[in-house]
């Protein structure tokens, strides 16, 4: 049967949200230091390292023999932009998704819309307010 939830789970709830959601922008960020780390010198040998000040290198194919001495440049970019989109992903607000409403008395569900009544009389609540537990069977 479907039982609301205390304060105490929701919160509980919330923080094993949270911990999700931080585990997932360590995640972001580590793949995009790698995708980084990988796709940029290879870019820089195949196409060239774009916005060199160094004439004979601007818009050159980079020799694979240089790429040691850009290594460094290399990571430090892929570093920033790593450590960006870790920063950027933990503090932005979960997208909202289509959430599904219940009537607090006879446990209809629906799709969340401006009706809050059912026809029941009891009010429509947000079903993440709720949690199934199975009858105790005597």
């Amino acid at each position: 049967m479907w039982v609301r939830k205390n304060d105490m789970e929701k919160a509980e709830e919330e923080k094993v949200n949270k911990k999700i959601r931080f585990k997932g922008s360590i995640k972001f960020g580590i793949l995009i230091f790698l995708l980084i780390a990988i796709i940029w010198p290879v870019a820089a040998i195949i196409i060239g390292i774009v916005g060199s000040k160094n004439p004979e290198t601007a818009d050159a194919a980079m020799k694979i023999g240089d790429l040691p001495k850009y290594i460094p440049g290399f990571l430090r970019l892929a570093a920033m932009m790593g450590i960006a989109s870790f920063v950027f992903s933990a503090i932005s607000k979960p997208k909202k998704r289509v959430t599904t409403m219940m009537c607090n008395s006879c446990h209809e569900t629906k799709i969340k819309d401006k009706a809050t009544q059912c026809q029941c009389g009891g009010t429509f609540i947000d079903s993440d307010n709720f949690k199934w537990v199975e009858d105790q069977q005597q």
